[in-house]
């Protein structure tokens, strides 16, 4: 099929957006169709290999074209004239190799062409890596044979050959800066990775506020502080089966009040948005990548809860021993009766808080001692109940009134 100018932009203008469309749910932005050209045989012949290196990848079936190019005002001598005679498919693969159809010859840009034309066939868990495809080209004035090599380089679209291999487990402490060392580790075996942006974002949401990243040797990152992502221009490349470290200065958010009544739970999770290339002029974007991290609230707060739950308790505590005892101890009784409740609630509950020690009243109710309502809790009921078990103490040494005497 032939296009002329205008057909040719409308046929563009019809089909390719719903292409770029469809290559960027597989993983890939729209491939480049380029020549690679293969090793000199004589000096009449220049060889050339296309195809898409955007479709080649596992589960797919590649075209392939193999052209061989004489200029179009030159004879080749009759010893000189090639032809492709042999192909033969990579060995430490099952991709096969169909020659399809007859050679075509026409003239183009000054030369003449003859054009073998190939489907390949990439089975599904074909590795990612470099193939060598054999091509033997013959010289028909006799048997005399010539091989050369074609690089078959086989992509991924369903998973991403950059993983995170770890991430600091250091719990992080709500509304604070925290230092994260993301490591990641290409996993291809013959492509360098070339990471362009890392998007960072969180389960549940709102739990990053600002990241920050010093220089990677000559590469200096820009951030967009809106979205959290990291543009590295060019880009930060990563050897074939290599590591690369980078040190994160993250900004935790602060506590809300949903927070304060369940905790961070245990399923935080840091995500990471990828786009990279495996240096094949294939951009890639897959799935997000997730980091479990734990996040707490600072001391200061857990304490703040306990003394709060302490001190309600307390107050609780003493307005009903006051309403039972009215007028029965005097001030000073009044004052050694709140500090002894203070100290045995701050005692018990910083003895629950460290030990993690089961509070009875919920035994059967699950608690995590990172929630300051759940340190508030165990305040309160320090003071509440702490008492209980010095009231004979209590009633031995704290001073109290005479009973008036009974009339006779």
């Amino acid at each position: 099929m032939k296009f002329n100018g205008k057909g040719l932009v409308l046929f563009a203008g019809r089909w390719l957006p719903s292409l770029v469309g469809l290559l960027g749910l597989l993983g890939f932005t729209p491939g480049v169709v380029s020549a690679q050209t293969l090793e000199v045989i004589n000096e009449h012949y220049l060889i050339e290999a296309k195809y898409d290196k955007g479709q080649a990848y596992a589960g797919n079936n590649l075209g392939l074209k193999i052209t061989l190019k004489t200029p179009a005002n030159q004879v080749v001598p009759n010893d000189k004239v090639l032809k492709l005679a042999r192909y033969v498919a990579p060995y430490e693969s099952n991709i096969e190799i169909e020659l399809v159809g007859d050679p075509e010859r026409n003239t183009r840009d000054g030369y003449d062409q003859v054009i073998n034309n190939f489907q390949v066939k990439i089975p599904q868990g074909t590795e990612p890596r470099a193939y060598k495809i054999k091509l033997k080209f013959q010289y028909e004035a006799n048997d005399t044979t010539v091989d050369r090599e074609l690089d078959l380089v086989v992509g991924e679209r369903m998973n991403s050959k950059l993983v995170i291999t770890a991430g600091d487990s250091e719990p992080f402490i709500a509304g604070s800066l925290v230092p994260y060392t993301l490591n990641l580790q290409n996993d291809y075996r013959d492509y360098t990775i070339n990471i362009h942006e890392i998007r960072i974002t969180s389960v549940p949401a709102g739990l990053i506020k600002s990241v920050s990243l010093g220089p990677i040797g000559d590469v200096k990152p820009e951030i967009d502080a809106r979205t959290n992502t990291i543009s590295f221009r060019p880009f930060l490349s990563i050897r074939q089966v290599d590591k690369e470290i980078l040190p994160l200065e993250l900004e935790i958010g602060s506590m809300s009040t949903t927070n304060w009544i369940k905790g961070f739970g245990e399923s935080s999770k840091l995500v990471f948005d990828f786009e990279y290339d495996d240096s094949n002029e294939r951009t890639i974007t897959l799935p997000p990548q997730e980091a479990a991290v734990k996040i707490r609230p600072s001391d200061g707060t857990l304490l703040g809860a306990m003394f709060v739950g302490v001190i309600i308790g307390t107050g609780l505590k003493f307005y009903l021993e006051y309403l039972r005892e009215k007028g029965v101890i005097n001030r000073k009784g009044v004052a050694v009766f709140v500090a002894v409740t203070i100290l045995v609630g701050l005692v018990i509950t910083v003895i629950a808080w460290a030990g993690q020690i089961q509070i009875i009243a919920f035994k059967d109710i699950h608690l995590s001692y990172d929630r300051p309502v759940v340190i508030f809790i165990i305040g309160l009921i320090g003071a509440l109940g702490g008492v209980h078990y010095l009231n004979s103490w209590a009633k031995k040494y704290l001073p109290h009134e005479s009973p008036p005497p009974k009339e006779t």
